[in-house]
């Protein structure tokens, strides 16, 4: 008898034959789709076995047919064949979750620890998420889909079908995740931990048993998830979970590694609930580890037949797709919730002399080069001129001292540096530079009209309007920077609090003491919520505050020093203040600077970005508001002749 141990290994079905399998075995391994992994042809692995998994068990029945052969399977293998669903399940489901999405008033029940009453529009997808158990919550933000997680996790533990919850999200998600598990449930409230840290720290979690197995909660990031699989996977399969993929977009990437890794712990949790308010953010490929972290190879099968079917966006293949998980997703849309509507100002503020002219000196001098490149077909050296043009306007627009420095934001040179780097108009370039220095003699504040606006719109909030919280946005560190300086002299650094990259994302602990040494994004959020009296200013950028933070209960007013063509983070950036919770005399009012010249008779970039991103938000909450469809927004670039409209990401 040939003994054969069946085991799973990262992502892969691994067959350990005593002996060398016969010749006729080892074809039909072969047929199957194995591969021989050792020198001695006793080890067989089939790759992706999720994905894959109804022809590998195939070969299962094929081995158990012939006499020669018994095959054990290691308990990680039973564990993954447990929670497998296979498309003889999906047939089952999708009656189940159409029959739920079409009759939402059928659920009336609140969770047994729950202090906090479900509204209406929840209840479906709660009821949806506990019958399914493998589901996406498509929500906007602000909607309460951490509300909505907590509550089947409740359902489901108190029925016995689950002992813990593991939450894998930016880490931005982590205090929300921790506050709304305060509001959420009753006294004694779930014993919870974050997983992040130092290597060293962690793996003191995962190995302290009494810890472990005294925690309800567990909360992490999805770096720190990558780096510590193994770890994960040992946690997963002690005990049974509830497995959240908060902000699920995350994981869009069809042939990311940090998709790849995620996928890695799917086969693991009795129940899966992915969220996010944008699951498709580029294109159709955006859905295809999403769906497959829920129903690996059974929904939407292989990855490489998937992207060949999606390659020309065939309207008839996207409706097939649509049709498939219509089933398993839902989505409580802005109108649903019923929330009171924001006020949106456009303030001017025109271009000073200095602004203006190099506006139009540095237009010129970039179309002319893009003409010469469009004469050579260089196609990739065109857009990368196109973009880097939309980068030095939106610049000019906003601040001339931008120019003056390398930008971090997008890997450009100081506009010094780039023109004598490349010259094709020494004549325009001269011009340019002559601007330029007359520049270099006034301070950062002076030399911006938008952030001169800036200020006298906070000074007049505070004390026309007594605003006591007041939110402030610009795509730009040195914006950023020289605001949060003026107005800690201005106001005191105990009211100013300024969140960007750099700023740490939880306290870093001085190694030589053990003393916390630096606050962190955290602190500043925390500070800047603490007292709704006590007057207080947040200074930030989209890329490092738009997602995952509530500001809504303490701050209505946010001002937008300048803005870019990505309009899925400008909303996010917008739901910061405008979501679940709010009062139905709460006046929210977003303000938006836009620098203007009458010698622009078509407007500067500032007019095309605010027009595009109206165009852009009117298909996007078109997309989100239709409870069956929002497949078809896209982020990617279109363009418009010369003034082309680029996704500046």
């Amino acid at each position: 008898m040939n003994n054969i141990i069946a085991d799973y290994e990262r992502r892969n079905l691994i067959l350990r034959f005593e002996e060398k399998p016969n010749a006729k075995t080892r074809v039909k391994l072969n047929n199957y789709g194995y591969k021989v992994s050792n020198p001695k042809d006793t080890q067989y692995t089939f790759e992706n076995f999720e994905l894959n998994h109804e022809l590998a068990l195939l070969s299962f029945e094929y081995l158990k047919q012939q006499k020669d052969y018994k095959i054990k399977k290691t308990q990680v293998l039973e564990n993954f064949l447990t929670n497998l669903k296979t498309r003889v399940d999906i047939i089952d489901l999708v009656e189940v979750g159409k029959s739920i999405k079409e009759h939402d008033n059928i659920f009336s029940e609140n969770p047994p620890s729950f202090k906090r009453i479900l509204i209406d529009y929840q209840r479906m997808p709660v009821y949806h998420f506990i019958e399914l158990k493998c589901v996406a919550n498509f929500s906007v933000p602000g909607s309460g889909k951490t509300t909505i997680v907590l509550a089947g996790f409740d359902f489901l533990k108190n029925e016995g079908i689950v002992d813990k919850l593991l939450v894998i999200g930016p880490y931005s998600s982590l205090m929300p995740w921790e506050e709304e598990i305060k509001e959420c449930f009753k006294e004694p409230l779930p014993n919870l931990i974050r997983i992040h840290g130092r290597k060293k720290d962690r793996i003191e979690y995962y190995n302290d048993e009494t810890l472990i197995s005294d925690t309800d909660i567990f909360l992490t990031t999805y770096e720190t998830a990558r780096r510590d699989i193994r770890y994960l996977i040992d946690l997963l399969s002690k005990y049974s979970f509830v497995l959240v993929l908060d902000e699920s977009h995350n994981i869009k990437n069809i042939d990311g590694k940090r998709s790849s890794a995620i996928l890695r712990l799917s086969p693991y949790s009795s129940a899966k609930i992915i969220l996010t308010g944008s699951p498709v953010p580029n294109n159709i490929h955006d859905l295809f580890a999403q769906f497959s972290f829920l129903y690996p190879g059974a929904l939407l099968g292989d990855k490489n037949h998937f992207k060949y079917l999606t390659r020309n966006s065939n309207p008839s293949v996207i409706e097939d797709i649509k049709e498939k998980i219509y089933p398993f997703f839902t989505r409580i849309s802005k109108t649903q919730m019923n929330l009171p509507k924001p006020k949106e100002l456009v303030i001017q503020v025109p271009l000073s002399p200095s602004q203006l002219a190099l506006y139009k000196l540095v237009s010129e001098r970039w179309k002319d080069i893009i003409e010469y490149a469009e004469n050579l077909v260089h196609f990739e050296i065109i857009n990368s001129y196109k973009n880097c043009l939309i980068v030095r306007l939106r610049q000019i627009s906003s601040n001339l001292n931008l120019l003056m420095e390398k930008s971090t934001e997008y890997g450009l040179e100081s506009l010094k540096d780039e023109i004598a780097g490349q010259s094709q108009n020494i004549e325009a370039d001269n011009q340019i530079l002559e601007v330029i220095n007359n520049l270099e003699i006034y301070s950062n504040y002076e030399c911006s009209p938008k952030l001169l606006k800036t200020v006298e719109l906070v000074r007049k909030l505070k004390n026309e309007k007594n605003i006591k919280k007041i939110l402030i946005w610009s795509e730009f560190i040195i914006n950023l920077e020289t605001l949060y300086e003026f107005f800690k002299e201005e106001f005191g650094e105990d009211h100013v609090f300024l969140i960007i990259g750099d700023t740490p994302k939880s306290k870093a602990k001085d190694l030589r003491n053990g003393i916390y040494t630096e606050e962190s994004r955290e602190d500043y959020i925390s500070r800047f919520k603490k007292d709704p009296h006590e007057f207080s200013i947040l200074i930030a950028n989209p890329q490092a505050c738009a997602e995952s933070i509530s500001l809504h209960k303490v701050c209505h007013d946010a001002i937008y020093v300048d803005r870019s063509y990505n309009c899925g983070q400008f909303i996010q950036s917008k739901d910061r203040i405008h979501r679940i919770g709010l009062e139905d005399d709460d006046q929210i009012t977003y303000y938006y600077l836009v620098s203007v010249s009458d010698d622009l008779p078509q407007g500067t970039i500032d007019h095309k970005i605010h027009n595009r991103l109206i165009e852009k938000e009117i298909d996007m909450l078109h997309i989100l508001n239709d409870t069956e469809s929002f497949i078809g927004f896209s982020n990617e670039p279109d363009a418009e002749e010369f003034e082309i409209f680029y996704d500046d990401i």
